[in-house]
């Protein structure tokens, strides 16, 4: 797998290409800090680009779409420690397959890029409430109506204690419908949740 890294920090450019050579048996690394950097980069030949971005790059996101148009197999992911909403906006729309706001968590991490390589699209849950409209989804994956309930309200941003008081019952009911919810799924996380609930039906 051929990668390139785009951040201005030597951290981040040197612990994730630890990261990927290791884990992810990468034979090819390649590391900017800037745009220019990667004006001048021959791009023909990636699987992975990961993009440290800041918010006064916004535009970036254009150049990277074209980028992507290069090769099917391309995946961009997006880093976004500044939590700017415009920027998820226009990842979204743009057809990027990743962003995330943290890279705190190793395991975390190498689960998100798997999943963006198996080719799902991942956007992290913080700010996804703030941006996108949701509706209703009947019958998903044979869970039953209260369960598509709670499915809506964790698309929504809602923590399992505000789920409970919205349905009027126990903490701990809204904990075993989230877990059974997870197993007919086949998902990991409340995370997950909120992706499939996108793919399934979300209006933008």
């Amino acid at each position: 797998m051929n990668v390139m890294i785009m951040s201005d920090s030597f951290m981040i450019k040197d612990s994730l290409s630890n990261l990927f050579r290791s884990i992810f048996k990468t034979s090819f690394i390649n590391t900017v800090s800037s745009v220019s950097e990667l004006n001048e980069t021959d791009l023909t030949n990636l699987d992975f680009i990961f993009v440290d971005i800041k918010s006064k790059q916004i535009n970036l996101l254009d150049k990277l779409s074209e980028i992507k148009k290069i090769s099917n197999k391309l995946k961009i992911m997006i880093f976004d420690s500044g939590k700017n909403k415009k920027i998820l906006l226009k990842t979204i729309e743009l057809g990027v397959d990743g962003y995330i706001l943290s890279i705190s968590d190793k395991d975390e991490f190498i689960y998100i890029v798997k999943r963006i390589l198996r080719g799902h699209k991942f956007y992290d849950v913080d700010l996804l409430p703030d941006v996108i409209s949701y509706k209703s989804i009947d019958k998903v994956g044979n869970l039953t109506k209260r369960e598509n309930e709670v499915v809506e309200k964790v698309a929504k941003g809602m923590n399992n204690k505000n789920i409970a008081d919205d349905l009027y019952v126990t903490e701990y009911t809204i904990k075993k419908h989230v877990s059974s919810i997870l197993n007919k799924l086949n998902l990991r996380s409340r995370k997950d949740i909120i992706i499939y609930y996108k793919d399934n039906g979300l209006t933008i």
